[in-house]
This record gives C-alpha cells, structure tokens and sequence, in this order.
C-alpha cells in the first residue's frame, strides 16, 4: 500500500464525491463514511465500466483505469482502517463502561465494609489515618 499511497501523492491523485468536486488524500480521512462509501461505489462502477474483456488477448490498462484502480485501492484501505479505528474506539468505550461500573461497585462494597464495622473499629480505623 506504501507505493499506492506515494504514487497518488506524487501524482496528485483527486477523488471525486457526489459532495465535494476533488477530495485529497487527506480528505479520505475526514470525510464521513457514507461519503467515502459513495466515492468507492462511483470508482468500483468506472472499474467495472471500462472493463474490456478479451479472452483470447491481454487487456492493457488504460491510464484512466490505472488511476481508478489505484484509488479503488486507496479508498478501499481507507475504509478498512477507519472501520477497525471505529471498532477499536467501540471496543475502548465498552471496557471504560466498564471499568466504570466495577469502580462503583467496589466503592459500594467499602462502604458496605465500613458500615459493617463497630464503632470501636471505625474509631480506631479513623485514627490510624494520618492528618
């Protein structure tokens, strides 16, 4: 992916949205999803388009097709690592929650404890805490 991502930046490589006329490399990362998905389908359906399918021959790409492959490919990279950043973030909240819910639950079980001692073990608790 190293050498996509450099040919585009060299070249540069413009992706086209129903939204946004020329999208930059960096623009993949910001856009929202549902946008970066249109833009995969509009590429995806170019691919499939401009197919010229011989089975007798080798088909040599044109350079528009080899454009449209190379950022098929790049939107397709993109979207995996936003979907995987997007279910590591998910993941991370639900453990937070988590985490948060057994803090309170042992909070609740020291109070308990304290509340379960005698008077003369909380005085003598209360005085072995320093000042």
């Amino acid at each position: 992916m190293e050498n996509k991502l450099e040919t585009a930046i060299r070249t540069g490589l413009r992706f086209v949205s129903a939204e946004h006329a020329a999208l930059s490399l960096e623009d993949l990362w910001l856009i929202p999803m549902t946008e970066i998905n249109s833009v995969a389908k509009k590429l995806h359906a170019n691919l499939k388009e401009d197919a010229d399918i011989s089975f007798i021959e080798e088909a040599k790409p044109t350079k528009q097709r080899q454009a449209d492959q190379l950022a098929f490919d790049i939107v397709k990279h993109i979207i995996e690592v936003r979907r995987e950043e997007s279910k590591a973030a998910k993941e991370k909240a639900v453990n937070a929650a988590k985490k948060a819910r057994i803090r309170e639950l042992l909070a609740k079980k020291d109070d308990e404890s304290l509340e379960n001692m005698s008077p003369e073990e909380l005085r003598e608790l209360h005085d072995s805490i320093p000042s």
